[in-house]
């Protein structure tokens, strides 16, 4: 039997459910939700439920840190990934989840040899979900010189620092440029990140980040080692 996906759009407070009907069966392969935390007032653990027809929880499938209050994150539930919990080992080598930057409502205009934060993604949080994976981080950006040739770098950021194993350069000419980065990223914590991106001119000239509709950036978090 294919795969069906099953798409629920209404927006709840606190918990959401779906019931099965009598004559359902379901093989859970994947649960993507998106979680509006600009109201919690405090921690709280994104966490996944199969209950019985009598309201016994079967299992629970959490996240391992708790998330901080008003942080809002996108989660997926993959079988046999994992939270990070002591009693779950991830399949090496299995995608726990992938992110998905989201555009601002505007272009970003910069002109310093200083890098300087841009308005890219619009949604800056990443909740890595075990302290043992890895994550594939991929950026495609096109720019606008200004009236002369320029150097354009940029960066990608993680919690405001900025990695410089992750940066590049295009000339730009004329009509604009493409920036393209693709890096793997080893040694980061479970928990809330804060991704962004950070641009320059080396000329210091009027450039322009056309993040509002040309621009992505995706990170694929994959298990790299055992949890033992």
């Amino acid at each position: 039997m294919a795969d069906d996906a099953i798409v629920n759009t209404t927006v709840v407070t606190g918990s959401k459910d779906y019931t099965l009907t009598g004559v359902q069966e379901m093989l859970v392969k994947a649960v993507r939700a998106s979680i509006d935390g600009s109201g919690a007032a405090g921690q709280y653990i994104p966490t996944l439920q199969m209950l019985a027809p009598n309201g016994t929880v079967m299992w629970s499938a959490e996240l391992a840190s708790p998330v901080a209050a008003g942080v809002s994150v996108d989660m997926n539930w993959f079988p046999g990934a994992g939270g990070g919990g002591a009693t779950v080992t991830p399949s090496l080598g299995s995608i726990t989840q992938s992110w998905y930057s989201t555009s601002p409502g505007a272009n970003f205009n910069f002109n310093t040899r200083a890098a300087v934060v841009s308005n890219f993604p619009a949604n800056t949080s990443f909740t890595k979900l075990t302290s043992t994976s890895h994550l594939l981080i991929t950026f495609n950006g096109d720019f606008t010189p200004g009236g002369t040739p320029d150097t354009v770098t940029c960066y990608m950021t993680l919690d405001a620092a900025i990695m410089t194993a992750f940066s590049a350069n295009i000339s730009v000419v004329g009509g604009g440029g493409t920036c393209q980065m693709a890096r793997t990223v080893k040694g980061i914590a479970a928990g809330v990140h804060t991704v962004g991106l950070n641009v320059a001119s080396f000329n210091n000239l009027n450039c322009t980040l056309l993040s509002s509709n040309s621009c992505d950036m995706e990170i694929v978090e994959y298990e790299a080692t055992t949890t033992s």
